[in-house]
């Protein structure tokens, strides 16, 4: 079976990466004693994701999955766009959430999207595959499902915010599931 370290610490988003890479040993940063902090300063998803896969690949000799995601807001330009961990970092997001629900009160257009890049990197072979998932910012947080800016997301098909999806649900339809099952098709 191939070993692919998946480059994050954070638990949910590497539960969720692992529930979609079946047939691979996986391995997470949360395996490792003192993990070193990539830094993120890429213009880009794609950057982020790569110059992650790089440096963890570099560090652990390991074939590494990483990704960059983000919520981008039409009204607000893109943001928090490739900034949405760092966006309003002083709050956690439950709070980050009311806060963009409370930027666009009185906002008609609340279109938005979820956007994923994964990249893998075993120290010769490079792939990026990217993927989207499109929204609007719920007029109120629902939902204890999934993590960061889920309870905003509102999907109008489904007539749910992400944070009100299983697991299954949201993979199925998610940024990181479609970018994730594009890398994987790569890999085969």
């Amino acid at each position: 079976m191939r070993q692919i370290l998946i480059a994050s610490s954070n638990e949910k988003k590497a539960q969720e990466l692992q529930a979609l890479l079946e047939g691979f040993e996986i391995i997470s940063l949360k395996d490792f004693k003192d993990v070193a902090e990539c830094a993120e300063h890429g213009l880009s998803f794609q950057e982020n994701a790569l110059t992650k896969a790089h440096f963890y690949f570099d560090l652990y000799q390991i074939p590494c999955i990483s990704d960059d995601s983000g919520l981008v807001i039409d009204y607000l330009n893109g943001l928090p766009g490739i900034h949405s961990a760092r966006f309003l970092k002083n709050y956690d997001y439950r709070w980050r959430c009311e806060i963009i629900i409370g930027m666009l009160k009185d906002i008609k257009r609340r279109q938005c999207h979820y956007e994923c890049c994964c990249a893998y990197y075993d120290g010769k072979n490079e792939y990026l595959a990217t993927g989207k998932c499109f929204g609007e910012v719920a007029t109120e947080s629902k939902g204890s499902n999934g993590f960061g800016y889920d309870p905003l997301f509102y999907i109008p098909e489904l007539k749910k915010t992400m944070a009100e999806l299983n697991p299954g649900e949201k993979n199925a339809i998610s940024h990181r599931g479609k970018a994730l099952k594009g890398l994987v098709s790569q890999l085969v």
